[in-house]
């Protein structure tokens, strides 16, 4: 995989634009796909800064096969979750939005558990009543 397509790849996982990353890296659009599509060499420089607004090293994003997942939470010791400096406000805000439908999600899927087991229950009752 080409550092481009890295970039790409990753920019996507992280549900940005080309036209935000351009934005937050201080570059055109234009620039910036030309990033994407490896028609642009990059300085060591430029693949740091980019490294470093995903919230890794460049030895990461060279070694990147596409398999890691970006991780911007930590754990503090009583279990909570809190995120990390590292990620920018929009990333905070797509996780947190993110995290937010999980939770509606997750409870949904309970209640629906919950619906099904009560009707289980009630069958197994029945069927112990047909059976007397």
């Amino acid at each position: 995989m080409t550092i481009g397509n890295k970039i790409k790849n990753m920019r996507k996982q992280t549900g940005f634009s080309q036209d935000e990353m351009a934005e937050k890296l201080n570059m055109s659009q234009q620039v910036y796909s030309r990033i994407e599509n490896d028609q642009k060499e990059l300085r060591s420089e430029e693949v740091k800064k980019i490294a470093d607004f995903f919230g890794k090293t460049v030895e990461e994003i060279d070694s990147w096969d596409g398999t890691f997942v970006f991780n911007n939470f930590g754990q503090t010791t009583n279990g909570q979750i809190q995120t990390q400096n590292n990620s920018s406000e929009d990333q905070q805000n797509n996780l947190k939005s993110l995290l937010e439908q999980y939770k509606v999600e997750s409870l949904s899927l309970k209640n629906e558990v919950s619906y099904l087991k009560s009707i289980i229950d009630r069958l197994l009752d029945k069927s112990s009543i047909d059976d007397l």
